[in-house]
This record gives structure tokens, sequence and C-alpha cells, in this order.
């Protein structure tokens, strides 16, 4: 699954059926209790286990809390993955096939290493017809891996990467600059902290003037029962850094 299915996947996830409005946090969400970690951060913990919450029980669990400080590790995540995204655009460069890969491919196969290499490989797939017993099968199956993997580095030495190579590595490079940034964070470089974090700046900044310091927001986002829900903490620091916010995204949107 791509990371963009697997987020979308998690959104969904949001989406659930209730006889009273569903406070579900566009973005991914992890449920609808907000946890001791999300209490403590806004200073609003009960004083006793059986105290009534100072908020509402459905308040969303946010991996990151936009507050002062998470905002603070946010925009030095996002700058990590601008960082990263440099570095990839270049060594996705460096992998371009050569225009005459085919034509290098049939060089390298003539060479007298490429003959070498060919007839250690018939030598290999002989060998394998007369083996019988487990344990040599077991032993031929680890001495062909190793020659393959010769085999591979000498043609990519003469020619560069193949195609079927350098797709898999361009998937692997793109989706590499957003887990550098989870990573900064502290996040799951697998999960969707990140993601969510940066995904729920903009529809708060896009009204921001609608929203008074202090006081928690929530207004629907796009589907039937979702809303996006914003801690007052998280309203406070937002309002005074939009701006900043959404330059930054621009460049890792």
């Amino acid at each position: 699954m791509t990371r963009v299915a697997g987020l979308c996947a998690a959104l969904a996830l949001a989406v659930v059926t209730s006889s009273t409005p569903v406070q579900a946090q566009l973005g991914g969400l992890r449920g609808r209790i907000r946890d001791a970690a999300v209490d403590k951060a806004t200073g609003n913990a009960p004083a006793q286990p059986a105290a009534a919450p100072a908020q509402a029980p459905d308040m969303p669990h946010v991996d990151l809390l936009l507050d002062a400080a998470g905002v603070d590790k946010l925009v030095v995540a996002i700058r990590a993955e601008m960082a990263d995204r440099d570095a990839v655009a270049k060594e996705l460069a460096a992998l371009e096939p050569r225009p005459d890969y085919d034509t290098c491919l049939g060089q390298a196969y003539n060479s007298p290493e490429g003959q070498r290499l060919q007839a250690r490989q018939m030598e290999l797939v002989q060998q394998q017809g007369t083996l019988t017993d487990a344990a040599s099968l077991q032993r031929f199956g680890e001495e062909y891996e190793a020659f393959g993997v010769e085999q591979k580095a000498y043609f990519r030495k003469e020619c560069g990467p193949s195609r079927d190579e350098q797709t898999a590595l361009e998937y692997e490079l793109q989706g590499r600059p957003e887990k550098v940034g989870a990573g900064a964070l502290g996040l799951d470089p697998e999960g969707y902290g990140y993601a969510v974090a940066k995904e729920r700046v903009k529809p708060f900044c896009a009204i921001a003037n609608q929203f008074r310091e202090g006081e928690e927001a929530r207004f629907p986002g796009d589907g039937t029962e979702i809303y996006w829900v914003y801690y007052p903490a998280e309203v406070t620091t937002l309002k005074a850094r939009c701006q900043e916010l959404l330059v930054l995204l621009e460049d890792v949107s």
C-alpha cells in the first residue's frame, strides 16, 4: 500500500456512526477519548480520577499537539523534510539510466568477465540437476544467491542501474523525505502522525480569524460526521504562527 493510500485508509477510520454528532478529527485520529498525555500538555487534566474532565471526552488524540512546543518541533521536521527532498533530487538524477544502457549491457556480457560469469551460471544450473538431498540443495541455493549478487554488481558497475532497479529505487527515495520529517519529530516513520500534523494546519489557518485564543475550535471537514478539532493551546499558537507554517508547507506539499 502506498503512503497516500494508507493515509486515506487512516482518514476513513475517523468516520463512525452515532446517535449524536461525532467529533472525529480529520487526518488520522487515533481515537475518541483524550489520553493522559494530551491532558498533561494542555493543562486540563482532572484533579481526581473521578472528577469530570475539563473538556468534552470526545476530544481526539493527536500524535503531535500543535501548541507552542509542538509547532517548534513541526517547523524543525518540515525543514528536515525539505533538506532531504533536495538530497533525493540529486540522488534521483544520479540514478538516470544511461541512454545506451542496452548497448552497454551487450558489451558487458561479451567482455571476458561477462563470459566468465555466464559460464559460471551454466555450471551452477547443471550442478543443480545432480543434487538430491536437502542439505546439498540448501548449500546450492546459498551459492547461487551469492553468484547473483556478484553478477548484478558487475553489470551495475559497467552500465549503471537497470530500469527495474531504478524504478524500485525511485519509489523508495520519493517516500524518504517525509520519513525523515517524522523521524525528526520522534514519530514512527512508517506511521501517519507527521502527515496528519501537517494536514491539520491549513484548514485551521484558512479560517483562523473566526476563533478566539484560548478556546477550543471545531468545524466540519469534508464528509459526513467529520470534524476538525483543535485544543485551546493549539488555537492560540496556530493563530500566531499560521503565516510561518503556510510558507513552509508550500515546499512540502
